[in-house]
């Protein structure tokens, strides 16, 4: 009977054995997973990518390498040292007070958070008129700000100067009071045209945006988000998965949304892809349809499928 034993165990050690390595090693590419890590941003990893999930392992946490593959679905629930990553969908708010107010807690939560864990923490920001005052409100906020680099999702080949600039939205709304003392990343070059610039930006926005911790975006009721416009110059690259640059130039067809300024740099899906947490303001039946359509020929649909579980959308009625 003893040997009888020992037998089954050894075959039931060597198909858990077996088990283990079809987890780390015969994943779907097409399947893409975030591990938390308790001293670090939420890694997205994408299952084919041997080396990025090798990264994983290394685990602070001190989990053995089965404990880390046994925890690699999808929404990260099965880790045993879960951090704050837990998706929170959708939200809608009925007044515009609440969801400025909601939405400027749900920033500071989550940047202080990472100020705690590791001692710094990124912010990327969108321009338009709904985030302006979430902005004001975190000028206010008591955070280690000197820590906290301050970069944006995509901006217009304007100057400072011109209104429509994000930067100058960034600098009058956020870069206030206690927030003036972050670390800005501009998005501009002295380049007459974005295109040629993203090397150039590469060197600033490289590390930064590596792994950002909050990124802040919006959308237009024709689908658009960062300066993902359909049909647009430029767009392939900004939204291959395979470009390695955290930034892409932009050329879109002129449209009212749009405006006179068409030529833009934006971040990367890449890019996206590997912020821990986005949070998507919009506002509007309109907008909340079109979000909702999952139609494959608006940009929102790529970012949806960039951001994965990271996503979470406050929508204002």
């Amino acid at each position: 009977i003893v040997p009888m034993f020992t037998c089954g165990l050894l075959r039931s050690n060597f198909a858990l054995a077996i088990h283990g390595l079809l987890l780390l090693n015969l994943v779907r590419p097409a399947d893409r997973y975030r591990v938390p890590f308790t001293s670090g941003p939420l890694i997205p990893v994408e299952a084919g990518d041997i080396h990025t999930r090798a990264r994983a392992f290394k685990h602070p946490c001190q989990f053995s390498r089965s404990q880390i593959a046994s925890a690699l679905t999808e929404d990260g629930s099965a880790c045993p040292c879960k951090t704050m990553a837990t998706p929170t969908g959708f939200h809608t708010f009925g007044t515009s007070e609440t969801f400025e107010t909601e939405a400027a807690d749900w920033i500071e939560k989550r940047l202080r958070d990472a100020l705690s864990r590791r001692g710094t923490a990124s912010l990327f920001c969108s321009g338009g008129s709904t985030p302006g005052p979430i902005y004001q409100a975190l000028s206010a906020v008591d955070l280690d700000w000197k820590n906290v680099t301050v970069g944006l999702a995509d901006e217009r080949w304007v100057n400072e100067t011109d209104e429509a600039s994000n930067a100058r939205l960034v600098r009058e709304t956020l870069l206030q009071d206690k927030a003036g003392d972050a670390r800005f990343l501009p998005m501009k070059t002295n380049g007459q045209s974005p295109f040629g610039e993203e090397k150039a930006l590469d060197k600033i926005y490289g590390e930064p945006a590596d792994v950002i911790d909050v990124l802040i975006l919006g959308m237009g009721t024709d689908g658009h988000t960062l300066s993902w416009f359909a049909n647009a110059k430029g767009l392939e690259a900004a939204t291959d998965p395979d470009n390695p640059l955290p930034v892409a130039a932009i050329e879109a067809p002129k449209s009212k949304v749009t405006g006179p300024v068409t030529e833009r740099m934006t971040l990367t899906y890449r890019t996206v892809a590997r912020a821990r947490y986005v949070l998507l303001l919009m506002s509007g039946d309109r907008k909340k349809t079109v979000f909702a359509a999952k139609d494959p020929a608006h940009p929102v649909t790529l970012m949806r499928k960039a951001a994965g579980d990271a996503l979470t959308v406050f929508y204002r009625s």
